[in-house]
């Protein structure tokens, strides 16, 4: 089974919905400095077999990394794992020049809950 990709507008939606995905970042600790989603839960690719029982399986779960790869690869292990709706955004965060993280940060502000977690470029002190 091939996971689906999804665009950025299309995660932009999934976040709107009264139930969201679990947002899954794969990239490396030291990719996070460059920017990071706040409600994602960090899991790096190479941990993701050894941390299969942090994740639900009846929630959508939608992975995020650099470019796009990474994401892919790892969407295609969890559905081969027996996650039934795993998807990977498309371009990663190379598309927050033009479009992911704007999106996202627009959708965050708008939940008091997370309002002040909203994206940062780069974490405090860096």
């Amino acid at each position: 089974m091939n996971p689906k990709e999804i665009t950025a507008q299309e995660l932009k939606a999934m976040l709107e919905a009264p139930q969201p995905p679990l947002v899954v970042d794969v990239r490396e600790p030291f990719e996070m400095a460059y920017g990071v989603l706040p409600t994602a839960m960090p899991m790096p690719m190479n941990t993701i077999p050894y941390r299969l029982s942090e994740l639900p399986r009846d929630r959508m779960i939608v992975a995020y990394c650099h470019l796009g790869e990474r994401s892919w690869m790892v969407a295609q292990y969890l559905a081969r794992q027996g996650f039934a709706d795993v998807k990977s955004l498309a371009g990663g965060t190379a598309l927050k020049n033009t479009l992911f993280f704007a999106q996202i940060s627009r959708v965050l502000a708008q939940f008091p809950s997370i309002g002040d977690r909203v994206f940062r470029t780069k974490p405090s002190g860096v």
